[in-house]
């Protein structure tokens, strides 16, 4: 389980809104793992905040269901 619930919840959590740096972190580690699922050949297709889980601000993605596998 993601201790820090989704990337939606911190941004619509408008009492502890997302710091410059947090959104710097969090932008970097979605594209590296965008990086890496085009390395091995997987289109996520549903990538939102709502399927950006947090978990000791490492982001995972989730919701693979419409995921593509194009090698």
């Amino acid at each position: 389980m993601c201790n820090d619930g989704t990337l939606e919840d911190r941004i619509t959590n408008h009492r502890n809104p997302l710091s410059t740096d947090h959104i710097i972190m969090y932008s970097c580690q979605i594209l590296e793992g965008l990086i890496e699922l085009k390395k091995k050949g997987i289109l996520h297709r549903d990538l939102r905040p709502v399927n950006v889980f947090l978990h000791n601000d490492e982001v995972k993605f989730g919701d693979f269901d419409s995921a593509f596998i194009y090698k």
